[in-house]
């Protein structure tokens, strides 16, 4: 899907090489200033895979799991981190 919108790189991978400490900073920020366009937006998911030490590439985990030598589109996922977006995952609302 990310190749197919013409995108470089799906949005976990870039939260991961930003890293989601600098991620959590950033959304707290921006729901500061504008809450209204974060109303939907869970801090709680990114905040639980910080306090678990999975901050992305720069950590080895992330959304990812990052071994040395590891190519674009051949990692693994991170198992726990996907229990964390099972936990926090919500119903999509249609309009």
């Amino acid at each position: 899907m990310t190749l197919s919108m013409g995108l470089p790189i799906g949005a976990c991978t870039l939260i991961d090489v930003g890293g989601l400490d600098t991620g959590a900073k950033v959304f707290k920020y921006m729901f500061n200033i504008a809450p209204q366009r974060f109303a939907g937006g869970n801090h709680q998911l990114i905040q639980e895979m910080n306090d678990r030490g999975f901050v992305g590439r720069k950590a080895g985990k992330g959304f990812y799991i990052y071994k040395d030598g590891d190519k674009a589109g051949k990692r693994e996922v991170n198992p726990a981190a996907l229990e964390i977006i099972k936990k926090y995952s919500v119903p999509m609302k249609i309009r």
